[in-house]
């Protein structure tokens, strides 16, 4: 019973151990300092990654990527006017990227939320919140993947 203890107790210092090793070799390969990188050399330090560094974002699928999230407010909008009971009063809060239209789920799935002001069926402006997922599947075909819940914002 004793040795089975003991054992127990070897194989757990190990993980530990292992662990520790693990852990150091992320610390100094991603954490390591821009003057210890210097201190390496031009070739070496190249090869050290750094999470301070900022990968350089392609412009081009950038601005495609904001070009599809502001179709996506549009459409948002258009389904939510259906909803209501006079569409023509709508008044939507402006478009904040990452507020309203979040990253999307898969290229053309988007989760949308918003506020708007409209008027009731008895003519009263009410506020209300929405949020839903919408989908582009091309050729103009947006549809509504999720319930429209709306909450009505005091």
């Amino acid at each position: 019973m004793a040795s089975s203890s003991g054992s127990k107790r070897t194989v757990c210092n190990m993980f530990k151990l292992l662990f520790c090793i693990v852990l150091g070799w992320i610390a100094y390969t991603y954490v390591i300092s821009p003057e210890a990188k210097a201190s390496l050399g031009h070739a070496a330090a190249e090869f050290i990654p750094s999470p301070i560094a900022s990968v350089p974002e392609n412009p081009i699928a950038v601005k495609r990527l904001d070009a599809a999230k502001q179709r996506a407010w549009i459409m948002a909008q258009y389904f939510v006017k259906k909803k209501l009971a006079h569409p023509g009063t709508a008044d939507f809060n402006a478009y904040e990227d990452g507020i309203n239209v979040l990253e999307p789920i898969d290229k053309d799935t988007f989760p949308v939320f918003g506020v708007v002001t409209s008027e009731n069926k008895l003519g009263n402006s009410v506020k209300n919140e929405f949020r839903f997922v919408i989908k582009n599947y091309g050729n103009g075909d947006w549809r509504v993947l999720s319930p429209i819940l709306m909450k009505e914002i005091k």
